[in-house]
């Protein structure tokens, strides 16, 4: 059934149009139904940008207009539209959306532009403008250019490049000589200046590239476009050596789009998975997961959109939530899963059972059928059908000297031949003549699937004599139309055949006879052999054949570990490409794959490059002893003092990237060494051995500053203020403003007035939840960590008394730090929060984090689970002593004995 027949198309819009184009277009592949939905203009409004429609009105195409949106979308990423009179261009970025500007010639300042004798204006068919500009000859080279950031895409890092070509001849004054490249971006200035050569036969790889349309690139700068507010982005370009003539530069531009950062390459299975999470999230966001799916769409609703999927992702449903299990674990859904003759083939004694039951039990338990001759299995992740034929369901011939003889038959009750499937398997033993076949209707095999054939068999050693020095050959022959590929290979378990043979892991070897795939499942026969019929003196002896199986390509019988598949160097680079949270989730996947993804060479990655240096020069030097992913979390939890104690370094959980706080003492404070001013105190609280209280000062000022490169890279930073007012004697501050300044490599970027009274400033004031408040300084974006200088100041010099403020330091941490909501809330609120779920979620809540595991495992939680009768119940069992010893127990650990060992009470009679 098509999904569109049982969503409504507006809510399949809403979906889709929260994920991103990419998404879309997939979805566009899965139907032609999902197609029509997927490619609806109100999905494909939402990726546009907002003000698109009055962009492409003031433009040379306003008729795209009447084109549809999808159409529209795709023809601005690859077609730029122009806009300002032609001397602009507007794009978009294909993956994304976001909003891409290039500045033609004619939108610049160009010194002496319009002086033919220095430059000229010309049309070249390669370029998206109606004119470039071509210099002539000059000896100063000076151009400038501004964007407002109101119309680039908001929170989206831009990177700018000049885009030119040199003509092929008469270019001269640039030949091991560099031009300087600024951008400068709403009067918050970082003083970088490019110093880079234009050669093309110079080797400048990290700024200058080729472009596809026939244009060279050189980046100039690269900057964070955060809300988009009434600013400009200013940049320039200039050669001043007076002494050297310049020619021959051809100019198309400058352009701006968005900067990605390095790709981790995903899977298709990761792709599946984001888009499913953030089908959740639609749904999440209708106020509370659990409510919403059961209002919003009905059972059978759900049932038949889980059993759409795979077993694997019912399984992956049911770990949601209680409410989403007993959808996920329904008989509707799981009849799905099972093939549609399953009950002729199973016995009647399993169609009692669940249909979830029923599955699991085939897929782990191999059934006999035929008589005791076949057996019938699944495979767990498909529901695809396996098969084995015994070796009484085989044909076998086998010649002793000139004599045919009858087969021996052997029981797999002898030791060393123990067998889950069949009582009998044939023993070959003193032959020279060896033919062994099979067929089954390809009616009874899942249909669309690769089949590969294996003989099943096991050598007995100390009789297997020719085996070991001869091939045998290997044939699948479907329906007549003989594939015959006649594999020659040797039985012999110590040789390296490992292209056909293997071990299975229950005690038998497996060789491959050949695949082949079922299509339609139509009536047709398949059939297979093995045969050895060289009989010039050789005799074959000790090979026992259990059967041939049958199962889909790609399936092995034991799950192969993908730690025996890639080198574990190779999943650790894999994993270490990731982020923290992937590892963790990679560890959860399987036992095999824990030990990489927990391993010292993945978790190194994570760590700051100079973390050695860092805690060597800390009081805890200690943790260098520790595993890596054991002092990753340390960081992450626990911050380190260094610096004498008066600076602290820590990790972001999620990212890794480093936070500092500079303590009080690293500060410099005004009249701080003056105790009739300032005392300095210790106090339970705080991460530092001494904060500063303030006495009284008319003249308050306090500054710090900090080196940028030891800040992460490509991090936008946010720089707070930590303090404490001393509610008994505080005063000065309530209704009056301070000023906090902060000022990346000597220019000022902010300044304002603020409040350091909660109450005053709830919306700037906040509390930490580690006893602290914090207010915001400012924020920058350290792009390559650079030798600069963030500094930020605290001042108050109005002339009336202060006193009262306690402050701890100032802390730079990323944007988009998560502070622990242990922190962040009281331990009887997060009690009561989880208590109000189920033990379930309580045990979930504990996986979370080592903070969060002592508030989930809390007496105050686990006691809402209990029965409100049950120190009652207790007290009236029939084990006195047993029940109050019960009692004395931690109420989560009397919970899951109550789960696990019953209890007697009414004298005995019941439990």
């Amino acid at each position: 059934m098509e999904i569109t027949s049982i969503l409504p198309e507006e809510c399949l819009c809403l979906i889709i149009s929260l994920t991103s184009p990419e998404d879309a277009c997939r979805s566009a592949m899965i139907s032609h139904a999902s197609r029509s939905v997927a490619n609806r203009d109100e999905v494909w409004e939402k990726f546009l940008p907002s003000d698109c429609r009055s962009i492409i009105s003031g433009s040379s195409s306003s008729s795209l207009l009447s084109l549809g949106k999808k159409d529209v979308y795709f023809h601005l990423c690859f077609h730029p539209i122009l806009i300002q009179n032609g001397t602009m261009s507007f794009q978009l970025e294909k993956k994304s959306g976001k909003k891409c500007y290039m500045m033609g010639a004619r939108a610049l300042s160009i010194i002496q532009g319009d002086t033919p004798a220095h430059w000229i204006w010309t049309s070249l068919q390669e370029s998206r403008f109606a004119e470039t500009i071509e210099l002539k000859q000059v000896w100063w080279l000076h151009m400038r250019g501004k964007i407002e950031t109101k119309i680039l895409s908001s929170d989206t890092n831009y990177a700018v490049y000049f885009v030119f070509k040199f003509r092929k001849e008469h270019t001269t004054g640039f030949t091991q000589r560099t031009v300087g490249f600024h951008v400068h971006v709403n009067k918050i200035d970082l003083r970088e200046v490019r110093m880079v050569s234009l050669d093309p036969l110079r080797d400048e790889p990290r700024y200058i590239r080729e472009r596809r349309d026939g244009w060279m690139e050189i980046e100039m700068g690269a900057f964070f476009n955060n809300c988009g507010d009434d600013g400009c982005v200013e940049f320039s370009i200039w050669e001043a050596h007076t002494n050297y003539v310049k020619q021959g530069l051809i100019i198309e531009g400058i352009d701006s789009y968005q900067k990605f950062p390095r790709r981790v390459p995903v899977s298709d299975h990761m792709i599946d998975f984001a888009y499913r999470a953030l089908v959740s999230h639609a749904l999440r966001s209708s106020g509370g997961f659990d409510a919403a799916w059961g209002k919003i769409l009905p059972e059978d609703c759900l049932c038949l959109i889980i059993s759409l999927t795979s077993p694997a992702d019912a399984c992956r449903s049911a770990m949601v939530s209680h409410a989403f299990r007993s959808v996920a674990d329904c008989d509707a859904v799981w009849e799905k899963f099972l093939p549609s003759d399953y009950r002729s083939i199973v016995s009647s004694s399993l169609l009692s059972l669940g249909k979830k039951d029923v599955y699991f039990h085939l897929c782990f338990h191999p059934i006999l059928i035929q008589n005791g001759t076949m057996s019938f299995q699944l495979e767990k992740e498909s529901g695809k059908k396996c098969y084995m034929l015994g070796a009484k369901a085989l044909s076998m011939i086998w010649l002793l000297r000139d004599t045919f003889m009858p087969f021996p038959w052997i029981s797999t009750s002898l030791p060393g031949l123990s067998t889950d499937r069949f009582p009998e398997v044939a023993n070959i033993n003193l032959v020279w003549w060896i033919e062994v076949k099979g067929k089954i209707e390809t009616r009874n095999l899942s249909p669309n699937t690769n089949y590969v054939i294996y003989l099943v068999f096991k050598l007995r050693d100390r009789h297997t004599i020719e085996f070991k020095h001869r091939t045998v050959g290997l044939h699948v022959n479907d329906d007549g139309v003989a594939s015959w590929e006649l594999r020659r290979v040797l039985i012999d378990t110590y040789r390296c055949e490992a292209l056909y043979i293997r071990d299975r892991g229950d005690g038998w070897m497996e060789v491959e006879l050949g695949q082949f795939l079922n299509e339609c499942g139509d009536d047709r026969t398949l059939e297979f052999s093995l045969r050895e019929i060289d009989t010039s003196n050789f005799h074959n002896r000790g090979i026992i054949i259990e059967g041939i199986e049958l199962r889909p390509k790609n399936i092995r019988k034991k799950k192969m570990d993908i730690t025996r598949i890639l080198p574990e160097e190779c999943l650790c680079l894999i994993i270490s490409l990731t982020s923290p949270v992937d590892a963790c989730r990679s560890a959860m996947v399987s036992h095999a794959l824990r030990s990489v993804a927990d391993c010292d060479a993945v978790w190194e990655k994570f760590l700051p490059s100079d973390y050695k240096s860092i805690i060597s020069g800390s009081s805890s030097s200690s943790l260098l002893s520790l595993g890596k992913k054991d002092l990753y979390f340390y960081l992450c939890f626990y911050p380190i003092l260094f610096q004498n104690g008066t600076m602290s370094f820590q990790l972001e959980k999620e990212s890794g990237k480093k936070c500092y706080m500079l303590g009080a003492r690293a500060l410099t404070i005004i009249w701080g060494d003056t105790p009739s001013y300032w005392t300095w105190t210790s106090l339970q609280q705080s991460r530092f051995g001494e904060v500063a209280e303030l006495r009284i000062v008319w003249w308050l000022e306090v500054k710090g500053k900090i080196d940028s490169k030891i800040l992460s890279p490509n991090t936008n930073y946010v720089a707070y203020l930590v303090f404490n007012l001393n509610k008994r004697y505080a005063s000065g501050f309530s209704r009056r403003n301070v000023t906090l300044q902060f000022t990346v490599n000597e220019v000022v970027s902010k300044v304002w007035n603020v409040s350091l009274e909660q109450e005053d400033n709830p919306q700037h004031v906040r509390a930490r939840g580690d006893g602290w408040m914090e207010v915001e300084i400012g924020d920058f974006f350290n792009e390559r960590g650079d030798d600069g200088t963030v500094e930020f100041s605290l001042m108050e010099v109005n002339g009336y008394t202060k006193r009262g403020l306690i402050l701890e330091g100032v802390e730079l941490r990323p944007k988009n730090f998560k502070m622990e909501i242990t922190r962040i809330l009281p331990d009887e609120c997060q009690s009561l929060i989880i208590s109000l779920t189920s033990p379930a979620d309580a045990c979930r809540s504990a996986i979370v984090s080592h903070a969060f595991r002592a508030v989930a495992y809390s007496d105050a939680v686990w006691e809402k689970f209990l029965p409100s009768d049950y120190r009652s119940i207790l007290s009236g069992s029939s084990s006195s002593s047993s029940s109050s010893s019960l009692l004395s127990l931690g109420k989560k650990d009397v919970y899951f004995h109550l789960c696990f060992h019953p209890i007697l009470i009414q004298n005995g009679t019941m439990v």
